[in-house]
């Protein structure tokens, strides 16, 4: 999820250095055109917002899944030495640590989600644009 997340987030921004390039330069033919670029940029800034919040709460649910996997072996290894109230505290600890991961993972795929969709509104503008200009060079 985490690699599916920075590639989408490079691409993300790939395309908004394309768009300033774009907005830069002195080629653009209308306004229209220009505020098309100026709203696919402003979704691609919002989308790549979703992409990074995506990434934070992989990273951090694979540390929680990390911590229950460990406080797991610390707690076998204490249930070995006969350690019982330990091995209570560290079962408590790595069922909160597991739960926390799962949340994480699926704050991280509902961020995707809602950046999916930022990808249908840039879709529609970018569909718009093209109308527009099959509109205007429409043959007589």
């Amino acid at each position: 999820m985490a690699l599916n997340a920075s590639n989408r987030l490079t691409r993300c921004l790939d395309r908004i250095g394309y768009f300033e390039e774009k907005l830069r330069s002195e080629s653009l033919s209308s306004d229209e055109l220009e505020c098309s670029y100026l709203e696919q940029m402003n979704l691609s800034q919002k989308q790549a917002r979703q992409f990074l919040r995506s990434l934070k709460s992989t990273y951090l649910s694979i540390g929680f899944f990390v911590l229950a996997c460990f406080c797991a072996l610390f707690g076998g290894a204490a249930f070995h030495l006969g350690s019982y109230e330990c091995v209570k505290i560290t079962a408590g600890i790595s069922l909160f640590s597991g739960a926390m991961g799962v949340l994480g993972l699926s704050h991280a795929s509902l961020e995707l989600l809602l950046a999916s969709r930022i990808t249908i509104q840039i879709l529609n503008v970018n569909i718009k644009s093209i109308d527009g200009f099959k509109n205007t060079k429409a043959l007589p």
